[in-house]
């Protein structure tokens, strides 16, 4: 009975008859090697169906172009404009948003930001401005950027964007 295991960069490397260092940057840089040798590359990742290991290349280098992203609901409307933007500002820059939700819940909220800290995330994006303490604690000694939002606070952990709902509220004089 024969064993499944993942594609490996080598297996995409023996096809394309080059070094899986090669393949690596191909893969990484593309413009870094000849399009003929791309074109190869490309043909041997469609061929074995090749998904790169980031689990791997993130213990190669500290870059994970992950970002951290916790909102209270997924079945919540208004987060699915929310998400939609942050994907369309992340994702033409490299970022890869990783979402979690924390269901209303300030425990679940400090277990998905303990758990996308665990994946080294760059930076992580909060809905809302009331974590635990122990959440808090967590997130200031986690030397990445902290962005708050929906609500602003006098007190941020890092970055804050937002209104006051107060403020919103209040209907403006005439002019």
């Amino acid at each position: 009975m024969s064993q499944k295991r993942r594609t490996t960069l080598e297996d995409v490397a023996r096809i394309a008859h080059v070094s899986a260092v090669t393949v690596s940057r191909a893969l990484r840089r593309p413009d870094m090697v000849s399009p003929e040798l791309r074109k190869r590359i490309d043909a041997a990742v469609d061929r074995l169906a090749y998904v790169p290991n980031f689990a791997a290349s993130r213990l190669a280098s500290t870059r994970t172009h992950s970002i951290g992203i916790v909102v209270s609901s997924l079945s919540n409307g208004i987060f699915a404009d929310y998400l939609q933007a942050i994907y369309d500002t992340l994702l033409p820059l490299g970022f890869r948003p990783v979402v979690v939700s924390s269901r209303y819940s300030a425990e679940e909220e400090e277990g998905a930001i303990r758990t996308l800290l665990g994946q080294n995330i760059e930076a992580l994006i909060l809905v809302g401005v009331n974590q635990t303490r122990a959440a808090r604690r967590v997130l200031e000694r986690s030397r990445i950027p902290v962005v708050q939002t929906f609500e602003l606070t006098d007190d941020p952990i890092d970055l804050n964007v937002g209104f006051r709902s107060a403020r919103a509220a209040t209907p403006r004089p005439a002019s």
